[in-house]
């Protein structure tokens, strides 16, 4: 599975060519570059020459063998844009994280992008084991994301698997704080409204259907709903999926401080 996202890239200088009747001499440094998928030699973006490539192989050779080592296994990958981007998602199922009497399990998800979308980013959060929601929390440790940048050095000395690692470390203690307040915290019906309208038109018709099954009293309920759709029935071949998975638990705790 993992495999689908390792193929190797390269960068190509973005020559330039002079306007017709300025010259016929070329520019070799135009300031930018050009990132090409080397087995369909698609072109994956252009980026500027700060921009430091970071390869899914250099992250997947950074991360997996922590990973492995706390025993978590891959779920999900899915490449957009002819794979200038991807996204992983890693579960780990033999370290359950237990609140208010319920048995979540804590996963894992790590970003890149070849197109300057993204920084390589690495996303907390859990899942349930009976129905499978995947409860992405978001940036654990957010001051720690790796810019692709000449000017980030962090990025080949071992940082990512150091934000891996300490991303699965503090996951349990994040969601043993956060988790109960949810739970605690009244819903105010404005609130649906508004997590509902940052739902694609085609979703909203799941959402108004799941709630209606299963009324909503907590906030915590409500981000059940929201990656019950996430989750069970939004398409999750589309980037737009991912995106707002990565968003909507913040979007919601915001809510339950307010």
């Amino acid at each position: 599975m993992i495999e689908q996202s390792l193929f190797p890239v390269k960068e190509v200088p973005a020559i330039g060519i002079p306007l017709v009747g300025k010259g016929t001499e070329t520019y070799d440094n135009t300031g930018y570059k050009f990132i090409v998928r080397e087995d369909t030699n698609d072109v994956l973006s252009c980026v500027s020459t700060e921009y430091q490539l970071v390869t899914n192989q250099e992250v997947m050779d950074k991360a997996l063998p922590i990973i492995e080592r706390m025993k978590g296994t891959v779920d999900e990958v899915k490449t957009f844009s002819q794979g200038a981007r991807t996204n992983w998602v890693f579960k780990f199922r033999k370290n359950p994280i237990t609140i208010n009497g319920e048995k979540l399990f804590p996963q894992l998800n790590i970003k890149n992008s070849y197109d300057a979308s993204t920084q390589v980013d690495v996303l907390g959060g859990a899942f349930r084991l009976v129905c499978s929601n995947g409860l992405v929390v978001g940036r654990i440790i957010g001051h720690k994301s790796a810019r692709h940048s000449i000017w980030n050095p962090k990025l080949q000395n071992g940082h990512i698997g150091e934000l891996v690692e300490e991303t699965i470390e503090n996951m349990e203690t994040v969601l043993n704080n956060e988790f109960p307040k949810l739970m605690e915290s009244k819903l105010k019906k404005k609130d649906v409204v508004k997590v509902m309208q940052r739902f694609p038109t085609t979703q909203i018709e799941n959402m108004v259907n799941y709630l209606t099954a299963n009324k909503p009293e907590t906030y915590w309920d409500l981000f059940n709903a929201a990656t019950w759709v996430l989750s069970h029935v939004s398409n999750r071949n589309h980037a737009t999926t991912h995106k707002l998975e990565a968003e909507i638990y913040q979007v919601i705790k915001k809510m339950a401080k307010a």
